[in-house]
């Protein structure tokens, strides 16, 4: 599993929860880190690293502009030379998110003004 580490100062944080447009501004980076953090284990190598272990280069991104409630994102999702990176938030040629991209964000509505909901994870009972 990827990690990754987000940092972002106070002055920008208390403007964009000012904001109408906070969450986006704050959910868009944060899928696109997603989104580089997913390319770089596809490939097995971080941008510029050189390694036996690389599996492909990258090749750009393309960008992709989503409307669920919270506001529009303008996430920019890499591309590798071969073609085969497929990012696990959507399916190649999705239109409609099925689900919420990371727990915590509440419900979520596509720009058809259909609700998306996480389901909270089932908990067995083992009595």
């Amino acid at each position: 599993m990827a990690t990754f580490q987000i940092t972002i100062d106070d002055e920008r944080i208390e403007d964009l929860l000012h904001s109408d447009q906070g969450v986006p501004a704050l959910l868009g980076p944060i899928l696109n880190q997603i989104f580089d953090a997913e390319m770089s284990e596809h490939l097995r190598a971080a941008p510029r690293e050189q390694t036996d272990r690389r599996h492909g280069y990258r090749n750009g991104s393309y960008t992709l502009q989503r409307t669920p409630r919270v506001g529009t994102l303008d996430l920019e999702v890499p591309r590798d030379r071969e073609g085969t990176f497929q990012t696990s938030l959507f399916d190649r040629y999705q239109r409609r998110w099925r689900t919420c991209p990371s727990e915590g964000i509440g419900p979520w509505a596509d720009a058809d003004g259909g609700t998306v909901r996480l389901d909270p994870p089932r908990q067995e009972n083992h009595d």
